[in-house]
């Protein structure tokens, strides 16, 4: 597995759910927000989480494995994959690899040396000589826990997430008492988005070493169904009380209570968060909605703020424009709404439902003839953006559907998204090299991509 992998044309089905998850596309598994005040469009399919179970008991502190079930990790644009803080090693100069390659040269058996060399090539962008330095060990029956812990370690950093769980999955074989094996098995999991897989890991890290704060943040992290909730607070609320860097628990926390609907709680938690880390776009917009869906209007001025900050730390954020716009409509600040839906449209121009809102307020702050223009233009993108979400949930429950991927495929190409829709047809023939219709459909998004625009 080297990382010349990385660049090869074809990309698997999984890889492509996260990055179409990474890119807003995939159907949140924490319910998104979407019913407010502001006039929405009609929506034909409005996925939810439907519970199988009634709510979690308030006396149980964790989830039982029977209450247990699959979800899809939380891709929101308010909250992603949790950040924990993380030092950056400083680059090895070149006195310090030169003594490493010559002790590793002197005595190929030390594996403390050829594991600091790997570590010391990875930070220096050289993964894929670290690779083979370890691969080495593993050549010379050198098959240690801490061998297979630093050749998965190489693997996340640089994206190449099969390959750590292979790696980690071998050291918890090895040493399955180990804590850091369990949890760093969990992260790979979860980077695959193999949740169940990563939920029973996280646990086996938590049981192994409960005063690991990261560990609590993460299993919060993967309960995430709406039945699931109460357990996601309580984790989170674990890992707030155990972590000297608690900002983002409280940023996860202020989602949970969004998706829950307790936006007293969600604000509050908001606070926090903005408190520990105001640098953090995320968590200014978890605080600009949970103060826009108070109810009352009683937080308007607020929401302004908040997702007037959000969207100056992080430009081009079509969400955080598009809440900030909201914002401004209920407080009958038609101009700035137009604006700030603008923006968002600007940044996601193929979003429907930012269509059908700017067109609304278009139409109110009396550009009628722009506003019905933009509205009907809406109406055809609404359709495609809801089959795009029917589709990906499809997927994500059947990864291999060479089907459904095709059909991903052409709604892709109707948006005018043909980047997206050789990515969706790459991984279709991965599935199912011999399918010639997807082959040939390949090559023809490939032409109109190259071809010059209008």
């Amino acid at each position: 597995m080297h990382f010349a992998s990385k660049s090869s044309g074809s990309i698997p089905v999984r890889a492509l759910l996260l990055i179409l998850a990474a890119a807003g596309a995939l159907a949140a598994a924490f319910v998104f927000l979407n019913e407010g005040p502001v006039d929405d469009p009609p929506e034909r399919v409005r996925p939810t989480t439907h519970a199988p179970h009634g709510p979690a008991p308030a006396t149980e502190p964790f989830p039982s494995a029977a209450h247990q079930r699959s979800s899809a990790p939380l891709t929101l644009d308010g909250f992603s994959l949790p950040t924990l803080p993380q030092s950056t090693p400083k680059p090895a100069t070149a006195d310090v690899l030169l003594k490493l390659r010559d002790s590793l040269k002197r005595n190929p058996a030390d594996v403390k040396a050829r594991i600091q060399l790997a570590a010391v090539l990875d930070t220096a962008g050289e993964a894929s000589e670290a690779e083979d330095v370890l691969r080495g060990a593993l050549q010379r029956g050198q098959k240690t826990p801490e061998v297979f812990h630093a050749l998965g370690t190489v693997y996340l950093r640089n994206g190449i997430h099969a390959g750590a769980s292979q790696a980690f999955l071998a050291e918890t074989k090895l040493a399955p008492k180990n804590p850091d094996a369990h949890f760093a098995l969990g992260m790979a999991y979860l980077k695959e988005q193999r949740t169940d897989e990563a939920r029973r890991e996280f646990e086996n890290a938590r049981k192994l070493n409960s005063k690991n704060p990261d560990v609590y943040l993460y299993l919060a992290f993967v309960n995430n169904g709406s039945d699931l909730y109460p357990y996601a607070v309580k984790y989170l609320q674990e890992y707030i009380k155990r972590s000297p860097q608690p900002g983002p628990g409280y940023g996860l926390l202020s989602r949970v209570y969004l998706n829950m609907r307790v936006f007293d709680k969600s604000m509050e938690a908001g606070k926090k968060a903005v408190d520990s880390m105001p640098d953090n776009a995320y968590v200014w917009y978890n605080l600009g909605q949970a103060y826009l869906y108070q109810p009352d209007n009683r937080y308007l001025n607020e929401a302004v703020d908040a997702l007037k900050k959000a969207t100056s730390l992080l430009a081009n954020w079509g969400s955080a424009n598009f809440e900030l716009g909201r914002a401004y409509a209920r407080l009958g600040k038609n101009t700035e709404a137009v604006a700030a839906y603008r923006e968002a449209v600007r940044s996601n121009p193929m979003n429907g439902r930012y269509q059908y809102q700017l067109g609304q307020a278009l139409s109110k702050s009396g550009q009628a003839e722009e506003g019905s223009r933009v509205l009907a233009g809406a109406s055809r993108l609404i359709d495609l953006n809801q089959r795009e979400t029917k589709l990906l949930n499809q997927i994500t429950a059947k990864p291999g559907d060479t089907k459904r991927l095709f059909e991903l495929s052409q709604v892709y190409k109707q948006l005018g998204d043909y980047s997206r829709a050789a990515s969706v047809l790459e991984s279709s023939l991965q599935a199912d090299p011999k399918d010639e219709r997807a082959r040939a459909e390949l090559e023809s998004i490939r032409r109109i991509a190259a071809s010059p625009r209008p």
